[in-house]
């Protein structure tokens, strides 16, 4: 027993993602990889909260093949160019380090590269280059004031995408510490004031720009702050964003 939190609609295989992915296909859905790990009390609020619920749940069975993954665990995944390596090892590879993260894979077998960039995340556009891991982390200002250098690295790398809720004076000190890490100064963020309400503000920025851009446009309302999405993703993905945020609320 992995200790992982687990539905009776995931499914079980060999962990070889070309094979899964094409088995989705004939199945008219797409394969979604979950990676979580024991403990995780983000991954039971997304069981108990999201995933519980009827209508979700359905949706998801009927649009995608969904294979649970551990983080630190050792079963054999086979990726799409071969490469065969125990989960924990793939994880790194793929670039995930938060749990839970949900990789979106597309319909047909890529020819060639790795799962991580083929991932294509269904936010109304792709989010996929070579150098990208396409998965969406969802973090809070606490989580990130406890970030080892590793984690801010991870979150610095190019094609790292995270929905962020945090204090607006935390701002200049998540900037810095992206930019000690290496972050490209152009990387695109995107703040959300009053999401998915009427009254929604959205203003783009870039990481070199934030704190500023953030301090002129004078937000009273709580704000979401999207890390590597531009505007027109990070309204797609908003909704999605302050239902989790409702789960560890």
């Amino acid at each position: 027993e992995d200790g992982l939190h687990k539905k009776d609609w995931f499914a079980v295989t060999f962990k070889d993602v070309a094979e899964d992915i094409a088995d989705a296909k004939s199945q008219g859905k797409r394969l979604a990889m979950i990676f979580e790990q024991r403990g995780c009390i983000y991954c039971r609020a997304l069981h108990e909260g999201p995933l519980s619920d009827p209508e979700v749940a359905d949706y998801i069975k009927a649009n995608f093949v969904v294979v649970q993954y551990n983080l630190f665990g050792d079963e054999e995944v086979t990726d799409i160019d071969g490469t065969a390596l125990p989960e924990k090892e793939m994880a790194k590879r793929w670039g995930v380090v938060f749990t839970p993260t949900i990789l979106f894979l597309p319909e047909d077998v890529p020819e060639e590269g790795t799962a991580a960039s083929a991932a294509v995340a269904s936010i109304g556009q792709s989010l996929t280059r070579r150098d990208r891991n396409a998965s969406v982390r969802f973090l809070t200002g606490h989580d990130m004031k406890g970030f080892a250098e590793q984690e801010w690295s991870d979150l610095a790398r190019p094609g790292s995408v995270a929905a962020v809720y945090m204090g607006k004076r935390a701002t200049r000190f998540v900037q810095g510490r992206l930019l000690i890490h290496g972050a490209d100064r152009a990387t695109p963020v995107t703040f959300i004031e009053n999401a998915s309400r009427t009254d929604q503000r959205v203003v783009g920025s870039t990481i070199g720009t934030m704190a500023d851009d953030l301090k002129a446009a004078d937000f009273g309302g709580p704000v979401l702050t999207f890390l590597g999405l531009a505007p027109r993703a990070a309204q797609a993905l908003a909704p999605s964003a302050q239902d989790m945020q409702k789960e560890r609320a």
